[in-house]
């Protein structure tokens, strides 16, 4: 079984395929009202304490962390925390599992996966669609999620994490395509 990470300290997704690539687990951990670093890494060295027990996991995939600014959304110490969480995660999951976690970025692991990104997509208020919701936008559209249990906001969006869930699910699957070479 393949298991991916994408490391964030507010929502943490994570995915399990087995070894055909079907989704066994997919899901998130919320750390949003998680304020101390280390209460964050706890949590998340408690999910994977669950997952070793639960799955047979052969292979682990983190998505490599951002090293660049996003004008306006990110500061130098956002980036050095992200940095610093994703560091102490991977080697929670050196030291749990015994598997030296895969770093793969969200540009190769979305080519991939086929995903077609566009600077020019506008949503309904003309403003830019993120690359991450245009990727999720994407995914859903595939058969392995017709019948997939997503929760909607009352706004009639979907809930913030399932795009976490789903940039998990990407390196995932990528890592998958990459070592069964099914690459198309």
């Amino acid at each position: 079984m393949i298991a991916g990470f994408d490391i964030s300290t507010s929502t943490l997704g994570y995915t399990i395929l087995d070894d055909d690539g079907k989704i066994i687990k997919m899901s998130y951990l919320d750390l949003k009202k998680t304020k101390e670093f280390f209460d964050c890494v706890d949590k998340f060295a408690e999910l994977c304490d669950e997952l070793k027990k639960e799955y047979d996991i052969t292979s682990i995939i983190v998505e490599a962390p951002k090293k660049n600014f996003a004008h306006g959304k990110t500061s130098a110490d956002t980036i050095v925390l992200l940095l610093r969480f994703n560091g102490v995660c991977c080697y929670d999951i050196r030291q749990k599992f015994g598997i030296l976690p895969i770093m793969m970025t969200e540009g190769e692991a979305r080519t991939l996966c086929g995903i077609k990104l566009k600077n020019s997509i506008l949503n309904a208020k003309g403003k830019k669609v993120p690359y991450k919701e245009q990727a999720f936008n994407q995914m859903i559209q595939r058969p392995q999620f017709a019948n997939w249990p997503w929760v909607m906001k009352k706004t009639g969006r979907f809930k913030d994490y399932h795009l976490d869930e789903m940039d998990s699910y990407i390196i995932t699957f990528a890592t998958f395509l990459k070592n069964s070479n099914k690459i198309k």
